[in-house]
């Protein structure tokens, strides 16, 4: 397995001139898959952006990918990502960027208080505050000739609290799109990975043994 940091998230490198665009991540994967991997297919797990990523991915090269997992993220997409903008850049201490969190109604605190490091200015954020919002006016939008354009086996992962997906359009989006199953967590949100870690592997688990 192998994990890629999105452009701008976790460990990779900031975007200099905030190219966060729907091209740029997906060459980001199509660069790994064609380098790295020598071009064998591959199955995408993406959650939130990188689920996107994966099946904007396997529309565009479809010769790369056996499957995809995508957790929690439309076929049309209009997340309010207004509060990164409220988040500080650094804090004196992880309980105070965690209070920030709090402050500005996030609930699962400790999911993004994952992305978080230390340095001589405090604590803060590895993923790009600035560039967040840039990603973000491109990723809305209606991505349903994306959704329907693979025809590799799909699982939708879905967190019924979700503030990103609405449990109806995660049905429409399983029932347009041939080979897709659907697996809806009652009790989860947008992280259903963090949430309800067990079940969740369980999921992917059932998933990837239907396809060998």
């Amino acid at each position: 397995m192998i994990g890629l940091d999105q452009r701008g998230h976790g460990w990779s490198e900031h975007s200099p001139d905030k190219n966060y665009s729907r091209e740029s991540y997906v060459e980001d994967i199509h660069t790994l898959i064609t380098s790295e991997l020598k071009g064998q297919q591959v199955t995408l797990l993406g959650h939130s952006l990188g689920g996107i990523n994966a099946y904007q991915f396997a529309a565009q090269y479809p010769q790369y990918v056996k499957a995809v997992i995508v957790e929690d993220i439309g076929a049309e997409i209009d997340v309010d990502m207004s509060f990164i903008g409220n988040l500080p850049e650094r804090s004196d201490t992880l309980d105070d960027l965690k209070e920030a969190l709090l402050r500005i109604g996030l609930r699962n605190v400790d999911y993004f208080a994952e992305s978080v490091f230390e340095d001589e200015r405090g604590w803060g954020f590895r993923s790009d505050l600035q560039g967040i919002p840039v990603s973000t006016q491109h990723t809305k939008g209606d991505w349903w000739e994306d959704w329907l354009a693979s025809s590799c086996p799909i699982l939708l992962i879905h967190g019924k609290q979700s503030f990103a997906l609405d449990e109806a359009h995660a049905r429409l989006m399983a029932s347009r799109r041939p080979h897709t199953s659907l697996v809806v967590f009652e009790q989860c949100g947008h992280d259903i990975h963090s949430t309800d870690l067990e079940g969740y592997t369980q999921a992917v688990k059932e998933f990837l043994d239907t396809l060998t």
